[in-house]
């Protein structure tokens, strides 16, 4: 790792691995893609599995010497061609001092010397790319199955197949140099794009185990760690520079021993529960009598009641004794128009917030005083401030007030001449030297996991951090004014991966927003507006509050949203003990959607939001809709991103129906519809036309399979489909859509009815056991066991729902025939019992799912209830009512609202 810019990963020592004569390009044998066979593997490549060759004859080499031998020396030798092949050499990377080490020092000077002969030559350039392409793409391959951290899937050192975790580190990180340089040189060369040729140079290559460690034995925050593998992507190069940033994290990472990956459970210094307003310790001389200060709250009250756009602002009265400055009082003003002021970002849990009163230490002020005095703020004068600790009250008697101070937090940070960033962690450290180092650092931060500061950074004009003591780094002359050097960089491809901190900061688009107003009130319409609506959930998803129900309200707030409803803003208000029941924050989430749905008239809503992950709604029309934005997954297959911007807004049909979107997709057609959702099976394989030539491989399982069996039998005349995410995918997985058709001439109309079943991955099938001809041409006899697809048109129009809730588990005598009921049938002759769901079915056959059979007389007796029942069933049929549970929460929701 000695080639990494601000000496990342450069203590980390990586011992050479005997395997006999390493990779060399001059022996004639020692060919890249057939090198497993002279070590004694053999490597098969559909399966990107290998196994030991025990015909071989010569000395078998380890395996991870093997690799090392194979990935290191041999991929640069074959991706890094400079000149004839004799100029590669594996002593230039071996330091015999000390015993045998592997290391990369002169590899940037390689790099250089091999663009500088590219760009010399440039007729068969693109060849040479696709066949150093080639290499990588398969070294990646094995790289990720064989030596990227898995935690259920651990090797002990004896295991054949075990890999030293420095050893795989630096293949890792080797890869993702070698492809990152490559992708440099042909993006400066200006050479013609061929897709799907050439790679993405943010795929990373793997999650490494050693770095992993090494958080866990420095304590790192678990959250923090998980939301760093979600967000780095496996790109290893980028988790090693994101620790190599925390200098000493025994400083940074401490209170968070019962953190766990969900959430952080961060303790204060003393261990108490209890939420405390914390001292500054750099300018707190004596706790004891270090008092707690705020603003004269009738004073703060009497403004927020005057208008409507009122914004109070606070002033620190210090006296200064000589060298010393002390608090004296904290004044509430009004903000006056062209009135220069600073606000303060922070996260509570960092002990600058108050739960009970409108106050802070005298140390804290002092410690905001000097930073507003900052020479890149206002030096030698004095400027009002905003923080919400003092200036949101807290007690109940003035939720009237703490509603309009909410309802204000838009025009707050919008006007602010400046805003400043305290963070725990951030403020103990230096900036550090270089991009790299102070974006990993502020990518890590406690600041960047809050959905709060998330819309504070976003509407800020001047962003400024606060590191060591009472520095302050603006954000977009100190920091990403070094991007553009940063980046041109051929040794990696970190800069642009911490720059993951800025566009988590909505970077892009908050430069939009400062560079001229739209005259919208800050929120775009049309493309632009869904362009916006998706970075705001990019950003959002590793976010958290402290409290569920401040999560629509703080997205509202971003996006600017005139006419979210009242729901949103009173549970902004309510206590922070009394969290809603989960109907609650449904209905929160469900009208946050109906504000998106019409804003600007045309809506924001992007299409791909129906392919991101996590729990649905459960409301008619909301099927589709994510119950929470900030779902924290990464790690799923790669799920499209929501930024891909398409032709037009998605759409909330008028009818109450679901959203319409347009993408391609398959209709799946199959005698049995167990063929697709079969039990203890996770995956299926179809052809898309007669030919049989193009075969594709679902794998259902992505979200969990715990209800698979019961969603078998439902609705089992109905069409399952597909929605793709994309164009055809290819070997690479893709997210799609599980559907059921819901209309039954659904082939006559516009717009297909659908409901949501589940997230899928979908993949072009390559192995030669699964394309398999005679599963169709000699199937007879075995038809139910037989899956067609049938490919839709590319903008095919789908009106998305979610499918029906899971009937509650109880006996069926308890069961309430009317919530229970299934769709009317769409065709005369069908059975009644087969339009009854599973539970009761099987109650009808003598089944009975508690593990007791009933005696036949109140079998009997059932069925015939049932069967008399049918006429009355039959009606409700028609309508799709709501599940038992959410109508008795309704009950709830509404009288606790009179």
């Amino acid at each position: 790792m000695d080639h990494l810019q601000c000496g990342i990963g450069h203590n980390i020592q990586v011992r050479l691995l005997e395997s006999g004569d390493h990779f060399d390009p001059k022996n004639a044998e020692h060919k890249f893609h057939s090198y497993p066979a002279i070590a004694g593997w053999i490597y098969d490549e559909t399966e990107n599995k290998f196994s030991v060759n025990k015909d071989f004859n010569g000395e078998h080499i380890n395996f991870g010497a093997f690799l090392q031998s194979w990935l290191f020396f041999g991929l640069i030798a074959t991706v890094v061609r400079i000149g004839q092949l004799d100029s590669f050499s594996s002593r230039d990377f071996i330091d015999d001092r000390l015993g045998k080490y592997v290391h990369t020092k002169g590899l940037n000077q390689r790099l250089e010397a091999w663009q500088i002969e590219e760009h010399s030559m440039k007729e068969g350039m693109v060849f040479r790319m696709v066949r150093a392409q080639a290499a990588l793409a398969k070294a990646r391959r094995i790289v990720l199955e064989y030596c990227s951290y898995n935690q259920e899937q651990e090797l002990p050192p004896d295991d054949v197949y075990f890999v030293d975790s420095k050893v795989a580190l630096s293949l890792m990180v080797l890869g993702e140099t070698l492809g990152a340089a490559k992708e440099k040189i042909v993006q400066n060369a200006a050479l013609s794009h061929i897709r799907g040729w050439y790679g993405d140079v943010n795929e990373g290559w793997g999650t490494p185990r050693l770095i992993i460690d090494k958080m866990k034995a420095d304590k790192w925050c678990r959250k923090t760690v998980h939301t760093l593998k979600g967000q780095m992507g496996s790109h290893a190069t980028s988790f090693l520079a994101a620790w190599a940033a925390h200098e000493d994290p025994r400083i940074h990472f401490q209170g968070h021993k019962e953190c766990t990956e969900d959430a952080c459970a961060y303790k204060s210094e003393d261990g108490s529960k209890k939420y405390q307003t914390i001292h500054n310790k750099r300018y707190c001389t004596d706790p004891s009598t270090c008092r707690l200060r705020g603003p004269d709250i009738s004073e703060l009250v009497a403004i927020l009641d005057k208008e409507e756009d009122n914004i109070p602002l606070l002033e620190l009265k210090v006296i200064t004794q000589g060298q010393t400055i002390r608090i004296d009082d904290v004044k509430v003003v009004s903000h006056k128009a062209h009135t220069k002021y600073a606000t303060f970002s922070h996260v509570w849990s960092d002990g600058y917030g108050n739960e009970t009163t409108n106050e802070l230490r005298d140390c804290q002020l002092l410690f905001f005083y000097h930073l507003m005095h900052h020479d890149k703020i206002e030096k030698s004068k004095d400027i009002p401030f905003y923080i919400d600790t003092l200036a949101v009250p807290v007690a109940e008697e003035f939720k009237p007030q703490r509603l309009k101070a909410i309802r204000r937090i838009y025009e707050i940070f919008h006007n602010a001449a400046y805003t400043i960033v305290i963070d725990n962690g951030l403020s103990r450290m230096s900036p550090g030297k270089g991009y790299e180092m102070v974006a990993m650092k502020i990518l890590a931060s406690g600041w960047m996991r809050r959905l709060w500061t998330l819309e504070e950074a976003y509407l800020s004009k001047k962003l400024m951090i606060n590191f060591d003591g009472a520095e302050l780094v603006d954000v977009d002359e100190n920091i990403e004014g070094g991007y553009p050097e940063a980046q041109d960089a051929l040794s990696s491809n970190i800069a642009n991966l911490a720059q993951g901190y800025f566009h988590n900061l909505m970077g892009p688009q908050r430069r939009r927003r400062r560079a001229g107003d739209n005259g919208r009130g800050g929120t775009a319409g049309g493309i632009e507006g869904v362009g916006l609506l998706a970075s705001v959930w990019q950003a959002s998803r590793w976010r958290t509050t402290a409290h569920a129900k401040h999560e629509t309200l703080a997205l509202a707030t971003l996006l600017n949203l005139k006419n979210y409803s009242d729901l949103i803003a009173e549970a902004g208000a309510l206590p922070n003990e009394t969290d809603p029941i989960e109907l609650r924050l449904e209905e929160l989430m469900r009208d946050l959607w109906k504000a998106l749905s019409v804003h600007l008239d045309e809506g924001i809503i992007p299409p791909s939001i129906i392919f991101v992950p996590g729990k649905r709604l459960s409301m008619p029309g909301f099927g589709w809709a994510p119950k929470s934005w900030m779902v924290g997954h990464g790690d799923d297959g790669g799920y499209p991103d929501p930024a891909r911007i398409p032709s037009s807004p998605a759409k909330l049909m008028p009818d109450g129906r679901g959203l319409l979107v347009k993408f391609p997709g398959f209709i799946l057609h199959a005698k049995d519809r167990n063929s697709v959702l079969r039990q203890n099976r996770e995956e299926f394989t179809f052809p898309r036309d007669n030919t049989l030539l193009d075969w594709y491989t679902v794998n259902i399982s992505v979200d969990g399979v715990e209800d698979i069996a019961f969603y078998r039998g439902e609705h089992h005349e109905r069409k399952l489909a597909i929605i793709l995410s994309g164009p055809r995918p290819q070997a690479t997985p893709e997210i799609a859509l599980l559907v059921e058709l819901i209309e039954p001439k659904w082939r006559t109309n516009d717009v297909w009815y659908v409901s949501w079943n589940r997230r899928v991955l979908i993949r072009r099938e390559t192995r030669e056991r699964l394309i398999n001809k005679n599963y169709i041409i000699d199937s007879e006899g075995q038809e139910e066991s037989l899956i067609c697809g049938e490919v839709v048109d590319d903008n095919q129009k789908w009106c998305v729902d979610g499918r029906r809730a899971m009937p509650e588990m109880r006996p069926p005598e308890e069961q309430p025939p009317a919530t229970l009921a299934t769709e009317k049938s769409p065709e005369p002759g069908i059975a009644v019992l087969d339009r009854i769901p599973m539970l009761l079915r099987s109650t009808i056959s003598g089944f009975n799912p508690w593990g007791r059979r009933r005696p036949q007389g109140v079998q009997d007796e059932a069925a015939t209830a049932i069967a008399d029942s049918a006429p009355q069933r039959a009606k409700t049929f028609q309508q799709e009512p709501r599940p038992q549970e959410l109508r008795a929460a309704s009950t709830w929701a509404a009288g606790s609202r009179k």
